[in-house]
């Protein structure tokens, strides 16, 4: 079941250019690590507001939002 989401986000994220692509999931990364819009913007020397603007988008495009627990988890675990 973990890979499958992991293939649907990368199908979903297919319609960014590259750079894009790489922010967002950098920044998803971050935030499932620390769990902290606050200490994500610090260890990716962005605003806050960044983050918080790349974890919406990131949940627009691809329907799964890094900031709700089962849906982060899911996240964590197609990703490991």
């Amino acid at each position: 079941a973990g890979n499958s989401i992991v293939t649907d986000v990368e199908r979903a994220l297919a319609v960014c250019g590259a750079a894009e692509r790489e922010r967002l999931v950098e920044a998803v990364h971050t935030y499932l690590r620390s769990g902290s819009i606050a200490e994500s913007a610090a260890e990716l020397f962005c605003h806050r507001n960044t983050v918080a603007n790349r974890l919406r988008r990131f949940a627009d495009l691809t329907g799964v939002d890094p900031m709700i627990p089962a849906e982060a988890a899911r996240l964590v675990v197609g990703w490991a």
